[in-house]
């Protein structure tokens, strides 16, 4: 029996065998014609070749009912919990065929593999750009797994999915031809994970395209194929493996994670999120492509409250809030008999709701337990630094509370270092009813701000400003306005502003319940403010396919104003037949949308096609978006500002958004 072995694409040519051999191969190959100059996989045992876990040349019969057995004798099957593509998975022509899908297909080879360290190389082929393809690592479920794919819209992307919820990062612009073949290879080894994509019958790049890193999935899992197929028009397969890597791997061209974008400021490259747990707490931090930004740190032994914050340039860090005594930039206080209560209660909980560089969700419980008083707040936060918060202050004992003091209620802004956020005009204001008042008297006065604001005042310093919005007045939650005042200074040199309300009492289970708006900004001017504030409190948006909804689920069960949730900061429409279409509004006193976000229900299409305007967007530079396909709903935030007049740089004309 002859025996050859097919060589790694990146290997100098060489036959293996006895040297006997040599000239009767070269005899054979005179006479043969070359099927395919490509690579084909790496078979397993050849010389030098790393460990294959799994292989399919897809060269077998005709089969009109799947892909059946694989090369190295594995079967083919569905990934565990994903549903069946529908349309047809076939054979043919020595191809693995997929047509006219009706869900993506997610195809595993055989159970779980042996090793983490995964390498995958196919050659792949669709017949429409707007067809998608791609290879499955690390998948353990439906729910879990990594996947690098041609997205069907101009880019090929890494796209994790863990507890349900997908995120995408575009990693490079690519679209290929219709019909024409290309390979991809998809390495992840440890927390690396690199991409690189080339046309058949070229030579593979040394370098590869794309790397990032991640920790989401450590487990080996299984290993397969993923693609949608638009209409009749089928995506191909074949020469199919996945091997462990090589210790000599080649070096990565990239080395970033997928990064963000800041609201009007000329920047390079739209913002992205990232998020870490750790005991102590939960940091959020946003960057743009130059690794300018800002974090936020919640604090488990404070509540679960922001007790750092600080800005991001270049990728230095400087921190705003350096206090002897922690203080949350979102305080709330309940006067109960004379004693201040304050939302920094130890041991708080804080959990994770959403994860992803286009959105991050948290939710924060922390509890007095002398008192029975629960601190609930949600917290949306977006790359553009904006934070949209529900607070619930519960009075979860048997009894009432007797509030007392003249001040029994307090919100408060709070925490910023006074040496660089001083108390005076014109570097902190309050806003009310679109007039400005800088800076905030030191003394109680009878007004309630709609919102306060603070910029630095150091230069050269930091430039983040801190606005913060109490959408919801004191007289909604049976309380009455006894006024604000600028509380600056003291022992630890702080930074604030507090609202004051007066009540006689917290009835056993009461809650009051809080719409606020915290929103981290550089270069924060008063004319902003006052237009943060107007596209806040007056929303408004009509849809054309689809519908605009008037209540929501998230965080909690509640009405929403004009189709806008002021809790999570998402105009909210249900999709039909995955297609919306929809039109914000401009009222008297609103000149701006900023960064408008959109959580469309009832999507079951998977990547989004956008335009604004009839002119498709490029996610990642002009949109981020989320996809949670446990519940069909799609996240989407423009890395753009809507105006309805003269718009300038970083701003676009209101017109249709079209979503399909």
């Amino acid at each position: 029996m002859l025996r050859c072995w097919p060589r790694d694409p990146r290997q100098s040519d060489r036959l293996y065998g006895p040297w006997f051999l040599v000239p009767l191969i070269a005899l054979i190959a005179s006479n043969l014609v070359p099927v395919n100059s490509e690579p084909a996989v790496w078979a397993s045992g050849a010389p030098g070749s790393p460990p294959v876990l799994r292989a399919d040349t897809f060269a077998r019969a005709n089969s009109a009912s799947g892909w059946g057995i694989a090369s190295d004798g594995h079967t083919w099957a569905l990934l565990s919990g994903a549903s069946a593509a529908g349309g047809t998975v076939r054979i043919t022509g020595n191809k693995g065929i997929l047509a006219q899908s009706s869900a993506s297909l997610f195809n595993v080879l055989g159970s779980s593999v042996s090793s983490a360290g995964q390498e995958g190389l196919v050659r792949w082929s669709v017949d429409s750009t707007n067809a998608t393809a791609g290879i499955l690592l690390r998948a353990q479920n439906a729910s879990n797994y990594y996947l690098a794919r041609y997205n069907g819209q101009g880019s090929i992307e890494f796209m994790k999915k863990v507890g349900g919820v997908s995120t995408h990062y575009t990693a490079f612009s690519f679209t290929p031809g219709g019909g024409n073949l290309y390979w991809l290879r998809f390495q992840v080894q440890g927390t690396t994970i690199s991409i690189k994509v080339w046309a058949a019958g070229t030579p593979e790049p040394d370098l590869w395209t794309y790397t990032t890193t991640d920790t989401s999935i450590t487990a080996a899992g299984s290993v397969g194929l993923y693609g949608f197929a638009i209409n009749d028009t089928p995506n191909t397969f074949d020469n199919f493996t996945v091997r462990t890597p090589t210790s000599s791997e080649p070096a990565a061209v990239a080395t970033s994670t997928p990064v963000p974008t800041q609201d009007t400021e000329a920047v390079a490259g739209p913002a992205r999120l990232t998020q870490t747990q750790s005991d102590a707490g939960v940091t959020v931090q946003s960057l743009n492509a130059s690794n300018d930004g800002w974090r936020v740190f919640f604090n488990s032994n404070q509540g679960g409250a922001i007790t750092s914050l600080g800005e991001i340039d270049g990728g230095v860090y400087t921190e705003l809030m350096q206090q002897a005594v922690p203080h949350a930039h979102m305080q709330s206080y309940v006067n109960v008999n004379g004693t201040l209560v304050s939302n920094q209660q130890p041991g708080a909980h804080i959990t994770v709701l959403r994860s992803s560089p286009a959105l991050v969700a948290l939710r924060t419980i922390s509890t007095n337990p002398i008192y029975g008083l629960t601190w609930t707040y949600y917290y949306y936060i977006w790359p553009d630094g904006k934070m949209f918060v529900q607070l619930n202050v519960q009075n979860i004992g048997a009894t009432a509370l007797t509030l007392g003091g003249t001040r029994p209620l307090e919100i408060n802004h709070d925490g910023l270092v006074l040496a660089g956020y001083a108390s005076q005009a014109p570097y902190e204001w309050y806003g009310l009813k679109s007039s400005i008042t800088s800076p905030v008297p030191s003394s109680v006065v009878s007004v309630e701000p709609d919102f306060f604001a603070r910029t630095p005042s150091i230069a050269p310093g930091p430039t983040l400003g801190s606005f913060m919005d109490k959408l919801t007045p004191w007289s909604a939650v049976g309380a009455s306005s006894y006024g604000t005042r600028d509380f600056s200074g003291g022992t630890n040199g702080r930074a604030k502003e507090q609202w004051f309300g007066s009540m006689s009492s917290l009835a056993a289970g009461k809650a009051l319940t809080f719409s606020i708006l915290l929103d981290l900004r550089r270069s924060l001017t008063q004319d902003q403010s006052v237009d943060i504030d107007a596209d806040y409190r007056s929303p408004g948006v009509t849809a054309g396919a689809g519908s605009v909804n008037s209540s929501d689920t998230e965080p909690v069960s509640m009405p929403l104003v004009n189709g806008f949730n002021v809790a999570t900061g998402t105009y909210v429409l249900s999709a039909g037949a995955d297609h919306v279409t929809c039109l914000l509004s401009f009222p008297p006193g609103v000149r701006t949308r900023w960064s408008p976000a959109y959580k469309i229900l009832g999507w079951s299409k998977g990547a989004p096609t956008v335009r604004w305007g009839g002119q498709v967007l490029s996610p990642g530079s002009d949109f981020a978006y989320t996809l949670d396909e446990a519940t069909q709903t799609l996240y989407l935030q423009l890395d753009f500002d809507v105006v309805a007049q003269d718009p300038l740089p970083g701003q676009r004309l209101n017109d249709y958004l079209d979503v399909s």
